[in-house]
């Protein structure tokens, strides 16, 4: 039987934690560091491609525990998080309103973020403002590229309506094929990286069949 591994702790195992009870992802969650499948690639991606080194200023946008736990303790990066709700963070932080300075940051981690903020196009001007030209920023959000554009509404305010229409109860869009357009009007270069081409590595890291990586690059 082949092992599933998690890049992000190392850990190896036959199975990992499912997740959800209606429709629950099998094999979704690290048993060890806790780390799901968008951290699993998101952490593969930036070791394999060297994205992340000593000396570099990161932030770290709404920090889940697994990423937070490997980007300080993997590099001696000035490691930097916010937050604008309750979870653990450095700061708390409006993120359509960066208390930041322009071009300070050598790479960004956004990750399924931009789809709570009633404002995504200010916040990702920001995020692009607090960026040097040229660096990365992780710009994971829920998509349907099936539809041309993002579906938004802020008179839907009904918890049950936003799960019905949005995903999720505290969603305020779901994101369409658009939204690559958005990020470049915000000042990103986007790349867009389809794991359908590497089932290797979905298969050893238990990945999400189809999922894609949105990575920005600062024009």
């Amino acid at each position: 039987m082949s092992l599933i591994h998690c890049p992000v702790c190392g850990h190896a195992a036959a199975q990992f934690d499912p997740v959800g009870v209606q429709r629950p992802r099998h094999n979704a969650k690290c048993p060890a560091c806790g780390a799901y499948e968008r951290h699993r690639l998101v952490w593969w991606y930036l070791c394999e491609q060297g994205l992340v080194a000593d000396g570099m200023r990161v932030l770290d946008v709404a920090p889940m525990p697994a990423m937070a736990r490997a980007l300080q303790r993997g590099f001696d990066l000035q490691y930097v998080s916010i937050d604008s709700g309750p979870r653990p963070a450095g700061a708390r932080m409006d993120l359509e309103r960066l208390a930041f300075g322009q071009a300070v940051f050598d790479g960004i981690v956004c990750m399924h973020v931009l789809e709570h903020v009633d404002d995504d196009r200010k916040a990702l001007r920001e995020l692009a403002r607090v960026l040097r030209p040229g660096a990365w920023a992780v710009l994971m959000v829920p998509i349907n590229e099936r539809m041309p554009h993002t579906d938004e509404d802020p008179s839907v305010t009904d918890p049950a309506e936003r799960e019905r229409r949005f995903g999720q109860s505290d969603h305020v869009r779901l994101y369409g094929a658009d939204y690559l357009q958005r990020c470049s009007d915000a000042g990103f270069r986007m790349q867009v990286i389809d794991m359908h081409a590497q089932p290797d590595i979905v298969a050893r890291f238990a990945l999400l069949e189809g999922e894609k990586l949105f990575i920005g690059w600062r024009k």
